[in-house]
């Protein structure tokens, strides 16, 4: 009877023809005649797996508990065949209760059953079922953040691959291994496992796998700030997706060029990119990535203070989460609603909400959500003036991102650092900070890498264009090769066929016309698209100039308060001033306001914006200075005399007598102007 009911199981695990429901049914009749023995162990943990398909933890647990239950009464008697069995059956339990909690994002205790498999497993010597186990483990770690632990986990895996020979097991754990060193920054490292798992992929020719690996690179060069590099990578694992037609990985694809282009603020691109990603993931009913997509979306809307509609989204993420006990997603709602209830200004609603969440991420140990929080809580208490507070959890949090090697979330919170420094006369500190915030931001905003980005999504349609045409064209052939033979049978034919051919042959004409007027028409589009990409750019770059002014003149300001403190002190007198202290601020005093990186870097934006601007300036006025120069510069950008003092470090008064000397120079009449000068070159 025992092997009977072993082979039904056996049967049953192998025949996939019946439908979820069909299956569980079949397993529960085969449930009423198993005895308290192996085989009924065996059947619980199949019909456990079943409601895990089905998203029915309450269920699965159930099961799991009877398996166990069952498993712990074995008596002292047994064989030990029977004990083997036994021992194989609760292990396969707890790997299962530890996935069902993995599901519900319950870090603490799927770690506890998954190690509990483990030892039982490591009884038995079981390889394979270790390496599941192990695998299970470092996703855990992985979750909560602790990467080193993951590590060693997937890599004790990769030696139990190599054992087994299992090169398909290997190219997925060398791509998760390179990904974990990316999360630790460890960039040099990460590409060595990636380049590694995608050599691996080519060999099995699994386009699946090198779609993955690629969307993991595409990811690392995202994190280097490398956008260029990211989008080619990005959109080659999209075309191999979408020529496998495999929606997960289109999915990610999508939410990863989203990614890139929201750090641009091309926040119509990000939306396109976070939509297209939600529909799929709402048509494949994963309630994880739909959270996720929606909290993305949000996020948009935050950062284009349409506070009402990120509300709206972030509002439906969390009562999701909240339905289907995703914890770890429901914190992360609560922190966002919490970020925008900062932004319209309801500080202590904020702090409720950010509070409420950091004991989640605490428990979780995902230190990048923790970092978040803390830069949250801290711009909370700064608003409330509250500095002291503000200050201890912004560098905690920035301590962590550096630890990470988060980029965007470190320049958004030493922003705020330098502003605690500057209200509270710390100026020395609030320089230091902004300058490192003005550093990340130049890196991540520069016009180049917006260039590039437009570039290669120019490749990437073209490309899918190229393809559209390569495949119309083969389509035109075949019909002209039909088209060929029907006319030879037409030639043989009689007058009435000849009469039918050649109303075909207009019909084809007209056709054909027809095709090349619409191709002609996708082209202008194409074209029209370009013309406002371009439109876009200059834009983009006349933005760029303006806030590297506004940046100068903070610069300027802040040495000014730095020249004023310096007076102060040596107006004092007092002998409790060190004079190294002074000489440090003199130093900070001495600092060009206009060094010739400046001018180099205002140079290359002023030329993106009036293309050919100096050359024909020369030709027109070859014998004017360097000083000269820029201050026609400034004139063109229609700046007053107060801001030109402000960006060139002098005072109105020099500004109003180095105009008056330029206009002497370029021999200007009295009905003339300088700004007509600037305006007309």
């Amino acid at each position: 009877m025992k092997k009977n009911i072993l082979f039904l199981l056996l049967i049953y695990s192998s025949f996939n023809s019946f439908s979820q429901n069909q299956q569980l049914k079949d397993l529960l009749t085969i449930l009423k005649t198993c005895k308290s023995d192996t085989n009924k162990v065996l059947c619980l943990n199949e019909i456990s797996k079943e409601y895990v398909y089905l998203a029915d933890y309450k269920k699965s647990i159930e099961y799991i508990q009877l398996a166990l239950k069952v498993g712990e009464s074995l008596p002292s008697y047994s064989s030990k065949t029977q004990q083997k069995g036994w021992l194989k059956g609760m292990a396969v339990s707890y790997n299962i209760l530890g996935n069902v909690y993995l599901a519900k994002n319950d870090f603490s205790l799927a770690l506890e059953y998954f190690l509990k498999s483990f030892q039982l497993n490591t009884i038995l010597n079981n390889t394979i079922e270790l390496s599941k186990n192990l695998n299970n483990i470092g996703i855990i770690y992985e979750g909560k953040g602790d990467y080193k632990n993951a590590l060693s986990c997937y890599k004790k895996v990769l030696l139990i691959d190599d054992e087994l020979q299992d090169s398909i097991k290997k190219l997925k754990h060398l791509n998760t291994i390179g990904s974990l060193y990316m999360h630790q920054g460890n960039y040099k490292t990460s590409l060595f496992y990636l380049k590694n798992a995608k050599k691996y992929a080519r060999e099995l020719q699994d386009v699946k796998e090198m779609s993955a690996i690629d969307n993991a690179i595409g990811l690392l060069f995202w994190n280097q700030g490398n956008f260029r590099k990211s989008l080619n990578y990005l959109f080659l694992s999209l075309k191999m997706a979408e020529k496998i037609e495999n929606k997960e990985l289109i999915m990610n694809c999508l939410n990863n060029l989203g990614n890139v282009y929201v750090l641009q603020k091309e926040y119509v691109k990000t939306l396109e990119f976070y939509n297209k990603a939600l529909l799929i993931a709402e048509k494949l009913n994963d309630q994880k990535e739909i959270i996720s997509f929606k909290n993305n979306i949000a996020n948009v809307y935050l950062c284009q203070k349409k506070y009402k509609k990120a509300l709206i989204y972030f509002s439906a993420s969390l009562k999701l989460a909240q339905k289907t006990e995703l914890n770890y997603l429901a914190a992360v709602c609560k922190d966002n609603i919490g970020n925008v209830f900062y932004h319209i200004g309801n500080y202590d609603k904020a702090l409720d909400y950010c509070l409420i969440a950091l004991p989640h991420f605490k428990e979780m140990g995902s230190q990048k959500d923790i970092a978040i929080n803390y830069g949250y809580i801290g711009k909370i208490y700064l608003s409330k003036k509250d500095y002291k507070n503000a200050e201890k959890y912004l560098l905690q949090s920035i301590s962590i991102c550096n630890e990470l090697n988060i980029l965007n979330e470190k320049m958004e919170f030493e922003k705020y650092l330098s502003q605690i420094y500057n209200e509270t006369k710390m100026y020395q500190k609030a320089l230091e900070y902004f300058m490192s915030y003005s550093k990340i931001k130049d890196s991540l905003e520069s016009s180049d890498n917006k260039k590039q980005l437009i570039r290669t999504e120019l490749n990437y349609q073209f490309e899918k264009r190229e393809a559209f045409i390569k495949e119309k064209q083969n389509q035109k052939e075949l019909n002209e090769r039909i088209k060929n033979d029907k006319k030879k049978i037409i030639l043989i034919g009689s007058a009435l066929l000849l009469f039918i051919s050649g109303g075909i042959f207009f019909y084809w004409q007209k056709s054909r016309h027809a095709k090349e007027k619409l191709l002609f028409e996708k082209e202008q589009e194409l074209n029209q698209s370009q013309k406002k990409q371009i439109e876009n750019e200059l834009l983009n770059s006349k933005e760029l100039l303006q806030t590297y002014i506004e940046n100068m003149v903070q610069k300027n300001r802040l040495l000014e308060q730095f020249k004023e403190e310096t007076q102060q002190l040596k107006d004092l007198k007092s002998k409790e001033i060190y004079e190294n202290k002074i000489e440090q601020l003199e130093y900070l005093n001495k600092t060009t306001i206009l060094t010739e990186e400046d001018w180099i870097k205002f140079k290359n934006l002023f030329e993106q914006v009036y293309t050919g601007f100096f050359i024909r300036l020369k030709e027109k006025y070859p014998a004017l200075t360097p000083g000269e120069t820029r201050l026609i510069c400034l004139i063109k950008l229609k700046l007053d005399t107060k801001q030109m003092a402000g960006v060139l470090g002098v005072s109105a008064n020099t500004i109003t007598t180095s105009r008056y000397r330029l206009r002497r120079k370029i021999e200007l009449i009295d009905d003339e102007n300088l700004e007509e000068i600037a305006y007309n070159i």
